[in-house]
């Protein structure tokens, strides 16, 4: 009989995210880096007529495109597309699914 390990695909995302990846990857560098940031500026460009879906946090919206940016990548699609298939991208995203143009626009205004 061979011996296998057991899959178990509901289990795979109840790790907590400081087990993905080791301590020292550019990933929680640029979270620490960022958490030290003032994001005062971000926050009267949302609604607050209660209108609409809830907004990302600008702060995570900052985190993806920075860690993005430092992985090379700067289209909007691509960077959504790693937040499905990337471990680093969905720690840094805090495993939240924007689209592009969320980011998009996100960039543009700020």
């Amino acid at each position: 009989m061979v011996n296998l390990r057991t899959v178990e695909r509901d289990q795979l995302l109840l790790m907590s995210s400081s087990d993905w990846l080791p301590p020292d990857h550019l990933a929680w560098f640029i979270v620490d880096v960022a958490a030290e940031l003032d994001l005062s500026g971000f926050y009267p460009s949302l609604r607050t007529d209660g209108r609409g879906g809830a907004s990302y946090d600008p702060g995570v919206a900052l985190d993806v495109l920075l860690y993005s940016y430092c992985a090379g990548e700067r289209s909007s699609r691509r960077i959504v597309q790693r937040l499905c298939e990337y471990v680093a991208f969905r720690v840094i995203a805090a495993n939240q699914q924007p689209d592009h143009a969320t980011l998009a626009r996100f960039r543009h205004r700020h």
